[in-house]
């Protein structure tokens, strides 16, 4: 059975050479971060130092200024749970159409990039716009009109 496979493999090899052909390499997959929820501190901290999604309401936004070196400014934006922060350096600034802290306060976003725990802080730096996203929240189902009630009919 061994010489029949050995034979089998030469022949498919030596076709392709022949042919000057050789097999096309399968497609990469595409990266796909995993989305964790702000709020969940467990799998926040279980997901440290891997690529993923954070998504979140921005509930503070500052706009730290370096005690006065712009060159050394952060945005620090924080997200609902108080667990995740999104920091953005001035050197990154430029990037942007406004101020971080500007454009995604009191938005829900999605920041992609690796997590890191520092001082006990989950946080992932963004270098650009391309990281993050505004995510649209879905409209609060609208009441039931109630009709204006009937006039009485005069007799």
């Amino acid at each position: 059975m061994k010489p029949i496979l050995l034979l089998l493999s030469f022949c498919l090899v030596s076709s392709f050479q022949l042919h000057g052909e050789e097999p096309a390499p399968a497609p990469a997959a595409p990266v796909v971060a995993k989305v964790i929820d702000s709020t969940n501190a467990e799998e926040l901290k279980a997901s440290v130092n891997q690529t993923v999604t954070v998504k979140g309401k921005v509930v503070k936004a500052t706009d730290w200024d370096g005690r006065g070196n712009p060159e050394k400014g952060i945005n620090f934006i924080n997200l609902a749970g108080d667990q995740f922060t999104l920091l953005v350096f001035a050197s990154d600034y430029g990037k942007f159409s406004a101020r971080p802290a500007e454009l995604y306060k009191d938005k829900t976003i999605e920041v992609t990039g690796k997590l890191e725990l520092r001082k006990e802080k989950l946080q992932i730096k963004a270098t650009g716009p391309e990281q993050i996203k505004i995510v649209e929240e879905p409209a609060a189902p609208k009441a039931p009109e109630t009709p204006a009630p009937a006039e009485p009919k005069d007799k």
